[in-house]
């Protein structure tokens, strides 16, 4: 079953995993600090399919829990002084398994990240930047030194127009690929490849850089829009998503609240 949380929806904003996640890249009101969205299909809203709740801290995401059924997963995000990504916790509840990812700097650039699970390395990533300080490559390696993931940037327009392409890997082959190209900071369209099965993405956004719309396309063309009622500060309290088959639809109540203190 595929969620459609308020966190699927605005993640594809992101460029790169390792940003720092604010409010503002949420397309969300400054002083926000809680978002709880529950999620119902649309022609039963007597069960709740899907909790997620985002708690903020001066504009950066702090937490992040999600309920699916009995399962529990609770991720926490860690900046150091000057706001960048160095951590992130996972703890999956139910089974008591806990992960982190830790992000290395130096002199404010992205060098190299780890993977840990089971209290071991799982993988680790090196960073490769061009003369301006954009990001080009991402390789990735695991526990045995075997190259399992490399992520290239190319066609830069500016700082948040791009292409990039992802090759997956298993036993030294290449098993899935994805290119995704982004404009302004938004995933506008996706190909993805695995085992000769290819699909089409084609995703549209509103003001706020929030998707009102995406398009699927393989053995057929599946059309997904959403539409949002938003509350006095502008931040969305429902979701409803349909498709142009009428199955699947879902709906997303959200409730949100927000910070007194003043934001830097």
């Amino acid at each position: 079953m595929k969620q459609i949380t308020f966190f699927t929806i605005i993640i594809s904003i992101f460029g790169f995993s390792q940003e720092k996640l604010t409010t503002q890249d949420f397309g969300l009101h400054k002083n926000t600090e809680t978002v709880i969205s529950k999620q119902y299909w649309e022609d039963d809203q007597s069960n709740v399919v899907f909790t997620e709740e985002l708690k903020f801290y001066n504009t950066f995401l702090e937490e992040q829990k999600t309920k699916d059924g009995d399962y529990v997963t609770v991720k926490k995000y860690y900046y150091n002084i000057d706001n960048l990504l160095v951590k992130i916790e996972t703890e999956h509840v139910h089974s008591g398994e806990k992960e982190k990812e830790v992000f290395h700097y130096k002199n404010l650039q992205l060098q190299n990240s780890e993977l840990w699970m089971h209290g071991k390395m799982f993988s680790k990533t090196q960073y490769f930047f061009d003369k301006n300080n954009r990001l080009t490559k991402e390789i990735e390696k695991d526990a045995k030194n075997k190259v399992s993931r490399i992520v290239e940037y190319k066609n830069y327009k500016n700082e948040d127009s791009f292409t990039k392409l992802i090759k997956d890997f298993q036993n030294d082959k290449v098993v899935e690929t994805t290119e995704e190209i982004y404009e302004n900071k938004l995933l506008v369209e996706a190909n993805y490849e695995m085992y000769n099965l290819k699909t089409n993405v084609k995703n549209t956004y509103n003001k706020e850089g929030w998707i009102v719309k995406e398009v699927f396309s393989n053995s057929e063309v599946v059309e997904n829009t959403f539409t949002y009622e938003v509350d006095e500060k502008g931040n969305p309290i429902k979701v409803t998503k349909t498709n142009s088959q009428n199955q699947g639809n879902y709906v997303l109540v959200i409730n949100n609240t927000y910070s007194t203190f003043p934001t830097n």
